[in-house]
């Protein structure tokens, strides 16, 4: 081996892929705009009790009849109290496995002994290099933490019949019917059912104004009326345009922004678009899930107004994504990396939400 290539051993490329790791998560939090859902979620992670592989979430108590009123020697009840509903969500495990081989790190202008647990190389590594090597590993790690970041922002819109072993989202929490269950409780009860305008017109006298004030008025009821800026709106582009549509063809007076109010400019930026104070975000992830499942009801045209108390994503510990590095196999010549997250996406109230959709 030429002496002047700097030589380490399995041991140290492991410790800097680890420093490359953590140094590089610093750096990278989730684009807000490119994927506002996920983004929001991510706001909401909350570690919660997962024993058994469920996450149990108590909906009403009390289920044991009336307080009893008593009097002098009136024998006394005693009941167990037990949850009379109960929604139960399951727990998911995602996994993301990244191989280098030394091929590569030779590539690279390095070489590496897999079989020394010591260093007994003739060119050891400088800290210069070992501060080179980290940041080249880090940049490694930076498109493999990125490349889990959107596909769980993918899952996180599904409803979990695409990939059964993934935590089903928000197409699972919010559908387009009120058909079957939700965390093993029927949505023919009133506590689990979130509000539905499908088909909403643009044009002169059209609907869509009636039907979201009527979606976010149920949304808002339901979630015992909270206060404004506690929503989200979140919408595909073909929504946004039929909004402008509406707006322009019904002289809709909209919020331009949080401090001004004004007949819609057509010019007006996406980041203008409001309704009721709240900004409609467009999410671009809306046309990924167009392309990738080609729904009967296009994602393109739906909105979503979600109580952001409403969501939680659950989590097993504090940290979400836990990277380890797994043993070499003798075989070969390589370093695994692998990024593991025990979760779940789970909505506590569906009835404080609602979901609208435009007319094509």
């Amino acid at each position: 081996m030429p002496v002047n290539v700097p030589a380490l051993v399995y041991q140290e490329l492991i410790q800097s892929a680890d420093a490359g790791y953590l140094n590089r998560m610093k750096q990278m939090p989730i684009d807000r705009q490119a994927m506002p859902f996920s983004a929001y979620v991510d706001g909401r992670k909350k570690v919660v009790d997962m024993s058994q592989g469920i996450i149990r979430v108590g909906m009403t108590v009390s289920d044991e009849g009336e307080n009893q009123g008593w009097d002098r020697s009136d024998g006394l009840n005693f009941n167990e109290n037990m949850p009379a509903k109960q929604a139960e969500f399951s727990v998911y495990n995602e996994h993301r496995g990244l191989v280098m081989w030394a091929t590569d790190l030779m590539n690279a202008g390095y070489e590496v002994d897999f079989n020394s647990a010591s260093k007994t190389l003739a060119n050891p590594l400088s800290s210069s290099e070992k501060t080179r090597l980290r940041d080249y590993i880090g940049s490694k790690v930076s498109n493999f933490r990125d490349a889990a970041k959107v596909s769980f922002d993918r899952v996180s819109h599904l409803d979990g019949t695409q990939d059964t072993k993934r935590t089903p989202g928000l197409d699972a929490a919010l559908p387009l019917n009120r058909l079957g269950s939700y965390g093993g409780l029927l949505r023919t009860d009133p506590k689990w059912q979130h509000y539905i305008a499908t088909g909403l017109t643009s044009g002169l006298g059209g609907t869509l104004e009636e039907g979201m004030n009527t979606a976010f008025w149920n949304a808002r009821l339901k979630s015992r009326g909270n206060e404004r800026g506690s929503y989200k709106l979140v919408c595909g582009r073909g929504f946004a345009d039929r909004y402008r549509r509406y707006a322009r063809n019904n002289n809709m007076q909209i919020n331009a922004d949080t401090n001004q109010i004004k007949t819609l400019d057509t010019n007006i930026a996406d980041s203008g678009l409001r309704y009721m104070g709240h900004a409609l975000e467009i999410n671009p992830t809306f046309a990924d899930l167009d392309a990738l499942y080609a729904p009967t009801i296009p994602w393109d045209l739906r909105c979503y107004i979600v109580c952001e108390k409403t969501f939680c994503l659950g989590l097993f510990n504090k940290s979400d994504w836990t990277m380890s590095v797994p043993a070499p196999v003798a075989s070969t010549r390589d370093l695994k990396l692998s990024l593991d997250w025990r979760m779940s996406l789970f909505c506590t109230n569906p009835n404080a939400n609602a979901v609208v959709t435009a007319a094509a």
